[in-house]
């Protein structure tokens, strides 16, 4: 993974939260027009909640190295998380900001 930060690799390279979540208590496609969904992947979280919290999170993706490693990100900050936290987090695009990691750095932060 040449053009990458070590921080970028290490993101990339984390699959503790990578594949599919059987009896998820719910699914979200991103990156994907209306036309395309469920016809081919781009990203594609599942979550468990107990309590209203995110419990367990996974997500498939197909996309370069910045786009697995924000998956990756954004998945692991999630857990714990109460549920609302975590589908904004996944969930909205923010126009100011170019990907899914730069705007859950953002909303974290607030």
């Amino acid at each position: 993974m040449t053009g990458y930060t070590e921080k970028i690799r290490q993101w990339a390279m984390d699959n503790r939260h990578t594949g599919p979540l059987p009896e998820a208590d719910g699914t979200g496609e991103v990156g994907l027009d209306s036309a395309e969904v469920g016809t081919r992947l781009a990203v594609r979280f599942a979550l468990k909640t107990r309590l209203d919290r995110v419990t367990e999170i996974r997500f498939q993706v197909f996309g370069c190295g910045f786009t697995i490693a924000a998956c990756a990100a954004a998945a692991d900050m999630s857990m714990g998380d109460p549920i609302q936290v975590g589908i904004h987090a996944l969930c909205v695009q923010s126009p100011t900001t170019s990907t899914l990691f730069e705007y859950f750095k953002i909303f974290r932060s607030e």
